[in-house]
């Protein structure tokens, strides 16, 4: 899931003598985005049809940072870097008068796939989990069936444990196993 986020960011502009915006110097993805990690002001989503999964922090809020990620007492992101990786700008309007902009990390079909699996699937504790203490929660993939992430919810909670154990197996939703076959 790591590979594919979108990011959201202030645009890479200065202004150099009052001639006018220039772009800076081209970097590469992974200078990019351990830039970006250590910007607030930066967002960071993954999703598809069914699920997302955001990252935002606060300006004043204590952060714990990586070169590749950032973990907050509210969350965190990891990313591993892939040399196929292609960053792709964007922009497009957003409330107001204002400009949303971002980049967009594109990898091929097969660099970038993931499980791809359609039922829920237990998979353990989650001995690659940001924080220590979250290492021996279990670990469930929903079963969303996007190619590109895998959907995933830890949790160490009995009653939580229950009801993702019961659902083992199982389409998280409608008629998907008709779309999907296990």
């Amino acid at each position: 899931m790591e590979l594919f986020y979108m990011t959201q960011f202030a645009p890479e502009v200065e202004r150099r003598s009052g001639l006018g915006p220039e772009v800076n110097p081209p970097v590469s993805p992974v200078d990019l985005i351990s830039r970006h990690l250590t910007d607030p002001r930066t967002s960071w989503a993954i999703g598809t049809f069914g699920a997302i999964a955001e990252f935002h922090r606060d300006a004043d809020e204590p952060v714990a940072l990586s070169t590749h990620g950032a973990v907050t007492a509210r969350g965190g992101i990891r990313l591993q870097f892939d040399p196929a990786v292609r960053t792709i700008a964007w922009e497009r309007p957003s409330a107001g008068d204002g400009w949303m902009h971002g980049i967009e990390l594109c990898l091929p079909a097969t660099a970038g796939a993931m499980s791809g699996r359609t039922t829920v699937t237990e998979l353990g504790p989650d001995a690659g989990a940001l924080q220590e203490e979250d290492r021996e929660a279990v670990l469930f993939d929903l079963g969303i069936g996007a190619s590109h992430c895998d959907i995933c919810v830890r949790t160490s909670d009995a009653a939580i444990l229950r009801t993702l154990r019961a659902a083992v197996g199982r389409c998280w939703r409608r008629n998907c196993c008709a779309r999907f076959p296990p």
